[in-house]
């Protein structure tokens, strides 16, 4: 049976063949660090690793200088200390505009303190590292998770944007509700349909909008929870100032009950059918009746009713 040692060491040999013929990849690190042997102690395990990464480390020696090499210089991560000369790295990173601005920082000091975990993390640093600790692998892996974790961040924020945009372009009202069924937001399309601003819509309950008779139905449904959308119709009236008369809309809603860990709530989809509704038969046509009409409506949004 081969031993623990033999093992590790085999493991070691494939790793090293394995990294043989790669090229290693630069990451620009800057340490902002008032102390200049911590500085030198970091340097030697950053050129200590054996990893796919080389590190180039840069020096900051004091709190404005590391903010004068933030605006100025690019970096893949950025080590703070706790402790700097006229403040501390924590308060460093709360000044910055846009801390997703910035690459992704790592907290360093030479004290494991529990109260230190809150506060970096609310500030924006990605981890916590322990001075004494620190390894040529530890802080390999340390700076490999960050800068991977940013890639992926960043990634999200701009498929949040994209989202956004195409949201703004939907020809549906789109509404977002907390729980309680109160507004959080609408797109564009939600503001020209009710005729107000979005400070009208947030806090306010969606059914003083949606007017529909249904409205104790559909919150039934929801908190049996057997029902994760429901779909129905409402009669919206907007005033229309120049001819001093209202316009009645149709709209036929999806609402769905969307579960995150952070936020609960309800998504109400809207489209207008009023046209659809105001089509006349011919005379040798039978006149449709309103289900019938809402029937066909509610296939061209893509439901089943």
């Amino acid at each position: 049976m081969l031993s623990q040692d033999t093992i590790q060491k085999s493991e070691m040999g494939a790793r090293g063949a394995m990294l043989g013929g790669q090229k290693k990849s630069t990451v620009r690190m800057l340490f902002i660090e008032d102390n200049e042997s911590d500085f030198h102690v970091l340097k030697k395990h950053a050129e200590a690793t054996n990893g796919p990464r080389k590190y180039e480390l840069d020096w900051a020696s004091s709190y404005q200088q590391g903010l004068r090499k933030l605006e100025s210089e690019h970096y893949d991560l950025v080590m703070v200390d706790y402790v700097l000369d006229e403040s501390n790295g924590i308060e460093l990173v709360k000044s910055l505009n846009s801390v997703a601005a910035y690459p992704p920082f790592i907290l360093m000091t030479h004290y494991d303190d529990y109260r230190y975990y809150d506060d970096s993390v609310e500030a924006g640093f990605y981890d916590y590292l322990i001075k004494g600790e620190v390894t040529p692998s530890l802080l390999d892996r340390f700076a490999l998770y960050a800068i991977e974790r940013r890639k992926v961040e960043t990634k999200l924020r701009y498929e949040r944007q994209c989202f956004l945009y195409a949201l703004e372009r939907l020809p549906y009202v789109v509404l977002r509700t907390d729980i309680t069924f109160r507004i959080t937001d609408t797109n564009k399309r939600g503001l020209d349909m009710f005729g107000c601003e979005q400070s009208d819509l947030v806090g306010a309950g969606v059914f003083d909008f949606i007017q529909t008779p249904h409205k104790q139905e559909i919150i039934d449904q929801f908190f049996s929870g057997h029902h994760q959308a429901v779909s129905f119709t409402s009669l919206i009236q907007k005033e229309v100032s120049e001819r001093s008369s209202v316009s009645d809309k149709t709209v036929l809603w999806d609402c769905l009950y969307r579960d995150f860990e952070s936020e609960k709530g309800y998504l109400f989809i809207g489209k207008d059918i009023s046209d659809q509704l105001r089509i006349e038969p011919s005379d040798d046509e039978t006149p449709e009746t309103l289900d019938a009409a809402l029937s066909r409506a509610a296939r061209s949004f893509g439901n089943k009713s």
